[in-house]
């Protein structure tokens, strides 16, 4: 398996790739991969991030973004413009997931959980 090979499943429909056999037969094979989509790994404070929005908002119900990032994401991001940034990008990956919706609470956007959450401990992905 090679770099290709991975834009292939990808181009089939593929939102996600194994490779680890692959990269023990072709030692070379994450290097090719970064090379031709770049990217970078989501660092594992984000994925501990996104479990503890979760967890929030299974646990609360709706929540406005500023106090899902004072409440959780804080604790995991430094307090700077940046938080906001982050809680934005982990609600959106849980929405992109349908593990998190939006919706209109008394006029201002607020994010709750949906039914769907994931089965298994989320893991780091390139």
């Amino acid at each position: 398996m090679n770099a290709d090979d991975v834009d292939e499943y990808r181009k089939a429909g593929a939102q996600a790739v194994q490779t680890a056999t692959a990269a023990f037969f072709n030692p070379d094979l994450p290097s090719q991969i970064y090379e031709k989509f770049g990217g970078v790994p989501v660092p594992e404070v984000q994925l501990e991030a996104r479990g503890a929005v979760l967890e929030l908002l299974a646990k609360e119900g709706p929540k406005p973004l500023r106090e899902i990032a004072e409440e959780v994401v804080a604790k995991f991001f430094p307090p700077d413009r940046a938080l906001l940034e982050n809680t934005q990008a982990i609600l959106s990956h849980l929405e992109s997931k349908g593990w998190v919706i939006w919706e209109r609470k008394e006029g201002k956007p607020v994010f709750r959980a949906t039914e769907a959450q994931p089965e298994e401990q989320l893991e780091p992905t390139l």
